[in-house]
């Protein structure tokens, strides 16, 4: 099975005023992937990855407004895992990342 690496962008948009520009790359990844958070720099967000199976693999909070950082998904079996981003007030996103070995 092959796959072609390529950039994914997720772009969600609500009437609030407060559009939500997310970039999350490469997906699928063999090792590291990256969260760029176009506009939505907010407090106390938390980004979790979570299983097939439910289970929580990563967690990591951001009391700061970051606007870019990476997960290391090296250690991980492959196959597909659900990130979910949310604050204080409730989920703000989520979506899916697939995690490949180097052929």
């Amino acid at each position: 099975m092959l796959f072609e690496l390529k950039k994914l962008v997720i772009e969600n948009t609500n009437n609030s005023g407060n559009e939500l520009v997310l970039n999350i790359y490469p997906n699928p990844t063999t090792s590291i992937i990256t969260v760029a958070l176009g506009n939505i720099i907010r407090q106390n967000m938390q980004f979790e990855l979570v299983d097939i199976f439910g289970q929580s693999v990563i967690k990591k909070y951001l009391e700061n407004k970051i606007i870019k950082f990476d997960f290391n998904l090296e250690y991980l079996e492959d196959g597909l895992y659900f990130l979910k981003i949310s604050e204080p007030l409730g989920l703000i996103h989520s979506g899916k990342i697939v995690k490949i070995s180097v052929f």
